[in-house]
């Protein structure tokens, strides 16, 4: 079964790289079409989608590892606010996040399955609200504990349907009957928010919501989670405790230039969505027309800045070899390269890289690297390269698969990042800054 939910995944994971990569490329060339934002979003929703269906068969095998790292809750917030921006604003629906968590707060944790939570909620939330607002909310309640809420003036549930949603959450495997008659479906978003709550709080709590007088509220709580200072030595995967990491590479390049380059690139990216005052859908007419129209060529100004701002860290001298058995991949990533003005090459298999690293031994800064792949695997070439020709190639990891022993895998053989797929740009971006320093 795990192996069929990691084959799913890697196939749904290929070909959204590709359409997010146009969508990424086309938002930078066309600022101003609302549709690419579309398109962008909901390939960031099926992703995590995908991420869900991996994380259920973990939960089911007992394997279920969080992920830690120091949280950037201003960016948790404002990724999964604009995920549901457009949706909101066509049903005119106020959609804003507060954030009371103080700045310079160091909270360690899972932030990829904070985003999973709330994007559940969020999808829930304006599913079942006609009108008025969904407010996203992080709280301090104390040193050790921080707390997300999502409230909505929704159309609420019944007492059967309250009784119905309580009891699942109070399972240990999800069964197959409706939480309501009104929905196709089983509830399996909320089951899984659950088992995520859970570990997120050491197993303190789960997923809690009320009925409010108009609408519902829910809210979890994560706990911050202290590093003992022996898992901080070297670099790659270390074991925190029996049910989470830490990914010390990843960690490494997020604070040398990630939290920068998330900030600006969150910040542009809002700046660049036509104005809806802080997302709310209820506005004059007039005035949405007459941003609209500013908002045009503020945005084409604020995209070249951004593009201008995040790309002149990267030297535009580098080429890289792209190796993927898949042409959609290697056009997707190509297309994101060519806006930095880097050149690329590329090969489908292990042997044909050799054969084209051997020709053309100092044409390449680096080398990105999918995993499977016929006649020879990523693994397998690159130790190969490695052994032929040491570190004069960094080599770049890029493949669909998330779980901790295929990043381990790849540190151990020698290469030096891991980027997944769909491959995100400002992802990207980082590692190519600190692959040059």
């Amino acid at each position: 079964m795990k192996q069929l939910f990691t084959t799913i995944s890697h196939e749904f994971g290929t070909l959204l790289n590709f359409i997010l990569a146009i969508a990424q490329v086309a938002i930078d060339k066309y600022p101003s079409q609302q549709y690419y934002y579309s398109i962008k979003n909901t390939c960031e929703i099926m992703h995590n989608f995908i991420l869900d269906m991996v994380d259920y068969n973990d939960i089911l095998g007992r394997q279920f590892k969080l992920q830690l790292e120091q949280l950037d809750i201003s960016n948790i917030l404002e990724t999964v606010t604009t995920l549901f921006q457009e949706q909101c604003k066509q049903k005119q629906l106020q959609l804003e996040y507060l954030n009371y968590i103080p700045e310079g707060q160091q909270i360690i944790s899972d932030q990829r399955r904070i985003k999973q939570i709330l994007i559940h909620l969020i999808s829930n939330a304006q599913k079942f609200t006609i009108n008025g607002s969904i407010i996203i909310s992080a709280n301090q309640l104390n040193d050790d504990n921080v707390e997300f809420s999502v409230r909505d003036t929704g159309i609420g549930m019944s007492k059967e349907d309250e009784k119905n949603l309580r009891e699942m959450l109070k399972q240990d495997f999800k069964s197959e009957h409706h939480i309501t008659a009104n929905t196709a479906g089983f509830g399996l978003g909320c089951y899984l928010a659950n088992k995520l709550c859970l570990h997120l709080s050491n197993q303190q709590n789960g997923l809690q919501f009320k009925i409010n007088e108009v609408g519902t509220t829910f809210w979890f709580m994560v706990s911050n989670n202290i590093l003992p200072t022996s898992s901080l030595n070297g670099l790659g995967i270390q074991k925190v405790n029996k049910y989470s990491y830490i990914d010390l590479k990843q960690t490494q390049i997020e604070k040398n230039v990630g939290r920068r380059l998330s900030r600006m690139g969150s910040r542009v990216s809002q700046n660049s969505m036509p104005k809806v005052l802080s997302y709310r859908g209820l506005i004059d007419q007039i005035k949405e027309n007459t941003e609209s129209l500013i908002n045009e060529e503020v945005n084409s100004i604020e995209r070249k800045t951004r593009t201008t701002t995040l790309n002149r860290n990267i030297k535009q001298t580098m080429k890289f070899l792209i190796v993927d058995d898949e042409m959609i991949n290697i056009i997707g990533l190509q297309l994101i390269l060519k806006r930095m003005n880097i050149e690329t090459d590329y090969v489908f298999n292990g042997i044909e890289c050799l054969r084209k690293v051997q020709e053309n031994r100092y044409a390449y800064s680096g080398i990105f690297m999918d995993i499977n792949m016929p006649l020879m695997n990523g693994y397998e070439t690159s130790r190969n390269l490695i052994s032929l020709y040491g570190n004069q190639f960094k080599i770049i990891a890029c493949t669909a698969y998330t779980d901790s022993d295929t990043k381990q895998r790849c540190y151990d053989i020698g290469m030096s990042y891991f980027l997944n797929k769909p491959v995100n740009v400002i992802e990207l971006q980082k590692i190519l800054i600190q692959f040059q320093q």
